[in-house]
């Protein structure tokens, strides 16, 4: 009995179906937990951390993974959300505008460009304030300014992550029956993608510490004295 039940669970039909029941737990955790709107950051942010403990680290049960990242991350996640929230408001009333006018005032023909440049912000942040979030403990400030270096540093994977968000909202959108599996699976994509961006970062930083350090202990003058005989 033993034999078969270890012959059952190793092969290639269970490991799927385990695989997919995965996926569905992740993805409607995150869509439940995304209805209030203002929770979107932060539920977000518990999916990234779900994914990569589950990606990297296989113990423990993901809706208490997600749970655990949620309350963790809520207060200061809902910050980040209304201040994405007002911003893309901006930005949306900005390009409408720019593209429409304001009733029969027709605005200047270069406003409609300079207006798109608004969601420059949004690209160059997005991608890493949430995997931030979802890693670190730090402040809501730094959490924008590390989001906008990384994103800087990677811009090749923030575009790729912001493509991956807009292809899964339309296909969201399209074929609703795919929330059952297609948030985690496009969380475990972007996870699988930012964390090689995050081990090399931490690795190069901690490298110029140790470096920095080693040099600060060759400047620092001896305690110990030299006698000098006259």
């Amino acid at each position: 009995m033993d034999d078969f039940y270890r012959k059952v669970t190793k092969g290639r039909f269970y490991r799927f179906g385990e695989k997919l029941s995965e996926l569905m737990t992740l993805s409607l955790l995150w869509f439940v937990f995304c209805l209030p709107v203002i929770t979107f950051v932060p539920s977000c942010a518990a999916l990234y951390y779900s994914t990569r403990k589950r990606k990297y680290n296989r113990s423990g049960a993901l809706s208490k993974d997600f749970m655990h990242s949620f309350k963790s991350n809520i207060k200061q996640g809902i910050v980040i959300n209304l201040i994405y929230l007002i911003y893309t408001a901006i930005t949306a009333a900005n390009i409408f505008i720019g593209y429409y006018g304001i009733g029969d005032i027709k605005l200047p023909s270069f406003y409609f460009p300079l207006s798109l440049l608004l969601i420059l912000p949004l690209m160059f942040s997005f991608p890493f304030v949430i995997p931030c979030l979802a890693r670190y403990d730090n402040t809501t400030k730094n959490m924008f300014i590390n989001g906008f270096t990384l994103s800087t540093l990677y811009f090749g994977k923030s575009i790729l992550v912001c493509l991956t968000m807009l292809v899964t909202l339309a296909v969201l959108v399209v074929f609703p029956p795919s929330l059952l599996f297609l948030p985690a699976l496009s969380a475990d994509f972007i996870t699988g993608s930012l964390e090689k961006a995050f081990v090399y970062t931490e690795n190069k930083m901690k490298s110029r510490s140790e470096q920095d350090q080693s040099e600060d202990e060759e400047d620092t003058p001896s305690d110990n004295k030299t006698s000098t005989e006259v």
